[in-house]
């Protein structure tokens, strides 16, 4: 018993040690919790500016077609918007939100529309 007490007490003193040394380590050369708030800074921004892109319209009808016909409903609704808007993106694709259920036949999904750029989304926010 004396044995594996003494076993332990050596495993505890190596573990304060190594910790010493990594605590030593890091003070020395800088903080990398730092480096990685300065990443998840980064992370956010990205997605918030991937985000500034995106428009949802709610209310659009569902029709319980197949995934492909739905799709294409989908991109001339958006078209039609935009056109009606004034707005000329080429580059539109709008995702429904959330998945679909027949059975909840009230229930509309939401579109979310990416356009090319925050511009087009500031300049259809202001037309609608």
């Amino acid at each position: 018993m004396l044995a594996l007490i003494n076993n332990l007490q050596d495993e505890i003193r190596d573990l304060k040690a190594k910790y010493s040394a990594l605590i030593d380590s890091r003070a020395s050369s800088g903080n990398p919790s730092n480096i990685m708030v300065g990443e998840d800074i980064i992370n956010e921004v990205y997605e918030r500016n991937k985000r500034s892109r995106n428009i949802i319209i709610y209310g659009s009808h569902e029709s319980g077609t197949s995934k492909q016909q739905q799709i294409d409903l989908d991109n001339v609704t958006v078209q039609n918007l935009m056109e009606e808007v004034g707005i000329q993106c080429e580059q539109i694709k709008p995702i429904r939100l959330g998945r679909f259920d027949p059975t909840k036949e009230q229930r509309v999904r939401p579109i979310r529309i990416t356009l090319s750029s925050s511009d087009d989304v500031h300049k259809t926010i202001f037309w609608i």
